[in-house]
């Protein structure tokens, strides 16, 4: 690793820049279906806590190399986060892993358990068909696109990228809820609303 980029490295707020990313990784896992069954149990035993783990001890040991002359780090560690969730979904392990019984149907959530049209007749979890499988994976596609120009367009106000962060992690989207979750005042998140929405309107008018 170059002397230059160990140095940044070390400057970062790992702590602040770990939580949004988390945040980030929990919505990014979402979009994918796991066969365990759980947003949260991705394949091969990992959690959003994992990925998010591995991509920075990776990017601090040199495993996974940033260049900052590129970009700022965060938008690139999204990519990582993207990269490792997507490995992920596509492995053989999501591919093939059974969703198991644990016989303790009555001590597990509801939506937890698959329901009785998605199972094959074996108890596996049917495969959907190509054709399903394929506007699936468009729309994913567009909702990933869409998310990435949001960031890139935000990716010089901080402000306004804790808003989405915030959203995207579960926080209902009004003021005061959000103003609670941030730790700053309704006004703030109101100028930070509006300069989101007047970014947005300039990426939609880009694009068109």
């Amino acid at each position: 690793m170059k002397p230059d980029v160990f140095r940044e490295l070390q400057a970062v707020d790992w702590g602040n820049v770990g939580k949004r990313l988390l945040a980030y990784a929990k919505w990014r896992a979402g979009l994918y279906k796991w066969r365990t069954g759980n947003t949260w149990e991705l394949a091969r035993g990992y959690t959003p806590e994992d990925v998010v783990q591995e991509v920075i001890r990776k990017t601090i040991n040199g495993e996974r190399q940033w260049d900052p002359t590129l970009g700022p780090i965060e938008p690139w560690l999204r990519d990582q986060v993207n990269s490792m969730t997507d490995a992920l979904a596509k492995s053989g392990a999501n591919r093939r892993e059974l969703f198991l019984e644990n016989g303790d149907d009555h001590n597990r959530d509801d939506d937890s358990r698959p329901s009785s049209e998605n199972l094959g007749t074996r108890g596996e979890i049917a495969l959907p068909s190509a054709e399903n499988e394929l506007l699936k994976a468009e729309r994913e596609r567009e909702i990933n696109e869409s998310i990435d120009l949001i960031f890139e367009a935000v990716a010089d106000d901080r402000g306004v990228e804790e808003i989405i962060i915030a959203i995207l992690d579960g926080c209902e989207p009004k003021p005061r809820f959000l103003a609670e979750r941030l730790g700053i005042t309704v006004a703030e998140v109101n100028n930070r609303v509006k300069r989101l929405r007047r970014k947005a309107l300039r990426t939609r008018k880009a694009l068109q």
